[in-house]
């Protein structure tokens, strides 16, 4: 029993030495977004609460707001203080904020509950191999002889496993954030923060094609690769190859309405914030669909790791534990006196 104490924390010990190391994936903390979400949305709140029942904000409410989880702090800081610098009004951009928090919060703890299977056959998968390995040790006779092979094969069939649930884990995470990956996961959050900072902008009385390159700036500051796709002029757009991710598209595309949508207006001689509004409210109703879509097709997809993966390292041990029983004949000792079955 010592000994297997021994070689599973070992085996524990340089599973976490490798994640930190090579960053592999690891399991998904919606928590702390949700606690982080909740944050912002009660601050908002508050100042909408301040504001609309006439009361004056004091400074360190208004300092608050920069020191919110990323790009939250920086978002509501910069917009609010470019309203109160031209004098606008900062409630309906408050709304609007809140109303995008919400809507965020109300998401990511949606894709978590529907991506908690998934989640639950990963922590199923990593703790298998130790599992059945201890199991068959004291059931199967014979095993105690080859002790020093038995804890390699456990060892090469729990990393099989784990790395199985590795693959889900990723799936499932990749599912929530509607099929995006690595870097881009940040456009979802950045292309809304954009839409919003652009609405406070033109509120502020800044004309369409500053508030554009305004609102550029900021994107390359967090993603050049966005900023590259959203294009740095109203008037111009980027000839730059489109990806093939159906997510990725439709963000980029927001930017090619938003543009339209300016065009329009400046010809027309009308406000674009209707338009923007409107264009705002389809990219939530398109995300909500792709993430929907994503989670659906999470519970068939993971049916993959669990075949190439988890399925293989617990036949392969129970082969290997039949193996060990024969060779030292404890196969026909099974069922009588004294001997496990």
């Amino acid at each position: 029993m010592t000994l297997w104490f021994i070689s599973l924390s070992l085996f524990g010990a340089s599973l976490w030495i490798l994640s930190h190391a090579f960053e592999l994936p690891r399991f998904p903390r919606p928590a702390r977004e949700r606690r982080a979400l909740e944050a912002v949305t009660a601050h908002i709140f508050e100042l909408q609460e301040c504001l609309e029942g006439g009361i004056s904000l004091t400074t360190d409410q208004w300092s608050r707001t920069e020191k919110l989880a990323e790009p939250w702090g920086r978002l509501i800081h910069e917009s609010l203080q470019e309203l109160r610098a031209q004098g606008g009004s900062v409630v309906p951009t408050i709304k609007r904020l809140r109303d995008l928090a919400h809507e965020h919060h109300r998401a990511i703890a949606e894709a978590q509950a529907r991506a908690a299977q998934a989640l639950a056959q990963a922590v199923v998968c990593a703790f298998m191999g130790p599992a059945l390995g201890l199991c068959l040790y004291y059931v199967m006779p014979g095993i105690a002889e080859h002790l020093g092979a038995w804890l390699i094969v456990v060892a090469f069939c729990e990393a099989l496993a784990l790395s199985g649930a590795l693959w889900m884990t990723a799936m499932a995470e990749r599912a929530r954030w509607a099929g995006l990956e690595g870097p881009t996961r940040d456009w979802m959050l950045l292309v809304q923060c954009a839409g919003e900072r652009f609405l406070s902008s033109v509120r502020a009385g800044t004309p369409a094609d500053l508030a554009w390159e305004r609102i550029h700036r900021g994107l390359e500051r967090d993603s050049r690769s966005l900023a590259a796709h959203w294009g740095g002029s109203v008037w111009n757009r980027p000839q730059i190859p489109i990806p093939r991710n159906p997510t990725e598209r439709t963000l980029i595309a927001l930017a090619h309405a938003l543009r339209k949508a300016i065009q329009t207006s400046v010809m027309e001689g009308r406000p674009c914030t209707e338009r923007v509004e409107s264009e705002l409210r389809g990219l939530r109703s398109d995300l909500r669909s792709q993430i929907d879509r994503e989670l659906s097709l999470l519970v068939s997809r993971s049916m993959k790791p669990l075949f190439l993966c988890v399925a293989p390292s617990v036949f392969f041990l129970i082969g290997s534990a039949l193996y060990f029983a024969w060779q030292t004949g404890g196969l026909s000792n099974i069922g009588m006196p004294g001997h496990g079955l």
